[in-house]
C-alpha cells in the first residue's frame, strides 16, 4: 500500500506534492489573504476600470467629466458624445481632471474634436488633465492643442 501512495504523489506536481506531504504531517498552510483593489487590472480577463462619461450642464456650456480610464474602448463614446454636443451647437468643456488613464486614441479623440471645432466655430476646451494625463499630453509636444481651459473648478 505504501509503494501505491508514493507512486500517486510523484504523478502529481511539485506544489501538490509539497500540499499532501504537508497535509500527512499536520501542517497547514495560511496564505494572507489580499483584499481585492478597485479599479485592479487583470491582465488575463481583460477586465478593466470603465470609464464613465457624466454630462453637467453650466452656464453657458456643457461640462464633459471624464473619468476612470480613456482608451481604445472607451474612445468611441467620447467621440459620440463631443459628436452629439457640436451637432446641437453646445460650447463644451471636456474635464480630464478624473482620469486616471489616457492613452493616444483618446488624445485622438480630442485633437479631432479640436480640429473640427477651429475649423466650423464651435466652441470647445479642454481641461489641463490629471498628472498621468499631463505627462502624455507633454511627452507629445501639443503645442496648445487640444485647447485648454485653466478653470478645472
Amino acid at each position: 500500500m505504501e509503494g501505491g501512495v508514493e507512486s500517486v504523489v510523484r504523478a502529481l506536481s511539485p506544489a501538490a506534492t509539497a500540499r499532501y506531504r504537508n497535509s500527512v504531517a499536520g501542517r497547514r498552510l495560511v496564505r494572507p489573504r489580499r483584499p481585492p483593489h478597485r479599479n485592479e487590472r487583470c491582465p488575463l480577463s481583460g477586465e478593466h476600470p470603465v470609464l464613465t462619461v457624466v454630462e453637467v450642464r453650466e452656464p453657458g456650456r456643457i461640462r464633459v467629466r471624464l473619468l476612470g480610464e480613456l482608451d481604445l474602448a472607451g474612445a468611441p463614446v467620447v467621440s459620440e458624445c463631443l459628436r452629439r454636443h457640436r451637432e446641437r451647437g453646445d460650447a463644451v468643456l471636456v474635464d480630464l481632471d478624473e482620469l486616471q488613464f489616457m492613452d493616444m486614441s483618446g488624445l485622438r479623440v480630442l485633437l479631432a474634436a479640436a480640429e473640427v471645432a477651429s475649423s466650423d466655430g464651435w466652441t470647445l476646451a479642454v481641461t489641463p488633465g490629471s498628472l498621468p494625463v499631463r505627462r502624455l499630453i507633454g511627452l507629445v509636444h501639443l503645442d496648445g492643442r487640444p485647447p485648454f481651459d485653466g478653470s478645472s473648478t
